[in-house]
Order: structure tokens, then sequence, then C-alpha cells
């Protein structure tokens, strides 16, 4: 990525309320502290925990009938995209390319689960384009070619376009 890196590192929202992700939102400020204090290592180790929490609340989205409070999906590619920038920055481009392309393709393939949550489902498909967009430049950077891109963003539109027309008409409804 061209831009440095601590000018891009995402955060989480500040919010001292006890929230079903306030353990996430507080590894990520930590960590983006860390960053920020030049210990990449103590922030990756924070960020990674963060994603973890994200899994979790996730998998807890995925086996809900009833309306999250959490909404997991943002903080898996934030995380996500922490992590892979640290690689990144140590010019680790095929690790920084996993972990932005396990995310991508965890939403991808919510987003075409027609047993998930609708809440979550639309998330997913609310947060792909930009998880999409940073698996992208790390492909990019990793040395893939323009197929291997294209299949990507082949495989995010045919999961995604039948489900924004379903969207499109329920939001109209």
């Amino acid at each position: 990525m061209n831009s440095s890196a601590s000018d891009s590192m995402e955060t989480a929202g500040d919010s001292n309320d006890r929230h079903p992700d306030q353990r996430w939102r507080t590894m990520m400020q930590d960590g983006n502290a860390a960053f920020r204090g030049g210990d990449k290592d103590a922030a990756l180790l924070l960020y990674m925990e963060g994603m973890a929490e994200a899994d979790r609340l996730f998998q807890i989205a995925q086996s809900n009938t009833k309306p999250s409070e959490s909404d997991p999906a943002p903080a898996l590619v934030v995380a996500a995209f922490n992590i892979a920038n640290i690689y990144a920055g140590r010019a680790d481009y095929a690790e920084a390319k996993q972990i932005m392309n396990r995310v991508t393709t965890l939403l991808r393939v919510t987003i075409a689960d027609e047993t998930a949550p609708w809440q979550l489902r639309s998330s997913c498909l609310q947060h792909v384009n930009r998880a999409l967009a940073y698996l992208l430049d790390h492909m990019r950077s990793a040395g893939d070619s323009d197929a291997e891109i294209a299949e990507e963003v082949s495989a995010v539109q045919r999961a995604a376009n039948p489900r924004l027309k379903l969207a499109m008409v329920q939001h109209l409804h």
C-alpha cells in the first residue's frame, strides 16, 4: 500500500458503553495505540485477538435467529485490514493477502447462505466491497495475475448481485 501505515490503520468508534463488541473495540484501540507508539509486534497481537473476538461475535450472529446488537462484519474487516497492513509493512504480501482473502470469503459465503440471519447477510453485503478492495490491493502487491484478481471480483459479484436485487426489492416494500 502506498500510504503510510500509521495513517491508514482503521479504528473502532470510541465508546465507554458496555456493548457486545466492547472487548473488540478495546483491542482495536489498544492495538492502534501500540502501533502509533512503534510497537508493531504488540499491535499485531492485539489486532489478532480482536479478530478472534470478531470471529466469535460472527459465529454468535450466525447462530442467532433474532437480530444481534453487535455487527461483526465490519469488525472482521477492520481487524483483518489492520493485521494485513502490518504484514504488508513487513513486505509479507502473501500473508496480508491470506488474511484479507479469509475475511472476504467469509463475507461472500455468508451473503449467499440462505440459512444465515438476514441482518448478518445484509451487513456482509454492505462490507464485502471494502474487504474486496483491501484484498485486491494485497493481491497486486503479492504479484497475483490480472486473471486471479478478476476471479476474486467475479466471485463477490456472483454472491452479491442476486442479493442486492432482493435487498432493493425488500427495501422498497
